[in-house]
Parts: structure tokens; sequence; C-alpha cells
């Protein structure tokens, strides 16, 4: 299970590497805004192109965090926050990573047997383990945080940067279009259920509007003289303002006005007669969404909620209403969107 975390963890340094800016082999290491690790290597007469993997690996890794990372022999204006040591074996299998820490004056050691991995995937497993021990140094600081005395020098920016992440702001400013399906239940016994294709577009600050169009059908309703049967075409207009995030996860409140264009057709038993109708109904809705996904990717839209008609459509049998859009309405929704 390691093994593969290991690897997951080094295909992720791969993809960062890609995109990642690397530090010329002419400019000097360091500076004012730019702290850095020095990397020696040992041992490594005929490894070049492992080393230079393995470097190009942990610079994919440390640059979110604004740390460089160059070799022993190049040129630098500033110390370095540490000195990663990796000294290989004489078969090369076997490499012990030591961390000199300059920021909490800690050493720490750790042997990686490399005879089990891929030959190709050698550099990013060293790249993974060299940065998790640099981390694992600098941790410690989160720990020592409230009891630093006045006059102790604070760390740099890019270690507290590692320490304590910043925490990711909600992904306001973009609009979102899904799909959802839905049920909603009324007072006068009648069940809808279907779809909907929605929209949210950001507003001011945190509120979002929300924009909705779909149909429904009604659970038939079965009379003294017949059945009555229920079509709807739906829209939906509200906002939403988030009120909770922790991680992934977000909670908001939502306002709406839900209209219907109903029309109801009846079956009738024998010796009757009946009659199609169509009109209007709309209700205010209050409810509580649940929005859950990464940022930038697709994510899960749920609401549970309540509404009330502030106009009712029924359908009657001999003048004694049946079903139809009235009393207290229970109703929920879930689907996906995604954020453009």
């Amino acid at each position: 299970m390691a093994a593969h975390a290991q690897r997951f963890g080094a295909a992720l340094l791969c993809l960062c590497a890609s995109a990642g800016p690397a530090l010329a082999e002419d400019e000097p290491c360091g500076g004012p805004e730019r702290p850095w690790v020095r990397v020696v290597f040992l041992g490594t007469p005929d490894r070049e192109r492992l080393t230079s993997s393995m470097l190009s690996d942990l610079r994919a890794g440390l640059e979110p965090s604004k740390i460089a990372v160059c070799r022993a022999d190049a040129p630098s204006v500033s110390e370095p926050l540490a000195v990663l040591n990796c000294a290989f074996s004489e078969d090369g299998l076997k490499v012990t990573l030591e961390v000199v820490d300059r920021v909490t004056n800690k050493r720490v050691v750790r042997d990686i047997q490399l005879a089990k991995l891929p030959a190709d995937g050698r550099s990013l497993a060293l790249a993974v383990e060299g940065e998790e021990l640099l981390r694992a140094s600098w941790a410690e600081l989160g720990l020592a945080s409230e009891s630093r005395a006045r006059d102790d020098p604070a760390p740099p920016e890019a270690v507290r940067a590692v320490v304590q992440p910043p925490v990711r702001p909600r992904d306001v400013g973009r609009a979102v279009l899904g799909g959802r399906g839905s049920i909603a239940h009324y007072a006068l016994d009648q069940t809808q259920y279907g779809g909907d294709l929605f929209a949210l577009l950001p507003l001011l600050g945190k509120l979002s509007l929300e924009l909705g169009i779909g149909a429904r059908g009604a659970l038939a309703k079965t009379t003294t003289h017949g059945t009555v049967n229920a079509w709807m075409l739906n829209g939906d207009l509200g906002v939403h303002l988030p009120w909770l995030q922790q991680g992934d996860l977000e909670l908001d409140a939502q306002l709406t006005s839900h209209f219907s264009s109903v029309q109801y057709r009846a079956q009738a038993a024998a010796n009757a007669t009946s009659a199609q109708a169509r009109g209007f109904a709309g209700l205010a809705r209050l409810g509580v969404g649940a929005i859950f996904g990464a940022t930038r990717t697709v994510r899960s839209f749920t609401t549970l909620g309540v509404g009330y008609p502030w106009l009712s459509y029924a359908a009657t049998d001999g003048g004694q209403r049946v079903t139809g859009t009235s009393g207290l309405e229970l109703y929920a929704s879930t689907g996906v969107g995604v954020a453009f």
C-alpha cells in the first residue's frame, strides 16, 4: 500500500514538473524573496541522469511554496534553508537521505531501497521522500508557534506557508451549469417528480443567482369518477448565500420562487365525463443546499427545503379538490454541475 501511495505521489510530482518554472542553470540561488534548499549528491559519478531528474521533480514539489532547489556547486547569494544530502551505496540500490535543517536546527535521516522500484520511477521516489523529510522537519514549527518567544526570529515566509498552508477560498466569481433530479410533495396529496437544467450566476459578494427550467409529472390520483394525471413545465428564480465551508463541502441558504405551468388530464370512469384543464402555480421556497467537490471540478449539488404557494392550482371532481399544488410543500433535489 505504501509503495502504491509513493508511486501516486511521484506521478503527481511528474505532472507538476511539466508546469512548474525551473531555475536557470546559471542563475544564482537564493535572494531576499527566494529561499532555497541545497542538494548534495555523494557517491554518484555515473548517475547524472538520475540525479538531474530527481532535482527537477523536487523543484516541482517545492515550487508551490516558492522554495528553490539547487545543486551543491551552484552559485548562491544567500544561505540555504536546509541541506539535503543524498548518499548512494556502491551498487546504487540504496540511498541515505539526510536533511540538515538550518530553520529548526534538526537532522533527519531516512534510508531508501531502490531495488524494488522500476528504474524510471526511482528519481521520482527520491524526490517524494526528500520533500517529505523537509516538510516533516518544518512541521514542528506549527506545534511550537504559540510558545515561540517574542525575541525568537520567525521562520521564513516560505516555510510558514509549508507549515500552515493558506485556506483555499471559495470558488466565487464563476458560473455553474448543471442538471438535477427532484421530487416534491404537497399537503393536498400531490407528489411531483422530474428533472431540471440549472445555472448559478455570480452576483455581488458571495451571492449567486439561480436560474432553472425543467419538467415534472405527478403521481396519478384516483377519485370516485376516474383518474387524474398532471404534468408541469417549471422555472426557478432565486438566490444562494453560502454560510459554511469545510474542505470540499459547502453549505448555503437558498431563497427561490418556483413557477409552474400545470396541465391536468382526467380519465373518466363509466357514466362520467372528463375535461382537461391548464393553469399556473407559484411557490416561495426556503432551502438548505450542500455542495461537494474539489474547486474547479465537477461538483454535486443537493437541496432540501420547504415551500408554500402564493398561487395554487388544483383539479376537482364533483366540486371537490382532489389534487393540486396547495398547502405546505416538502422538496428535495440532487445533481451535478460544472463551474466555468
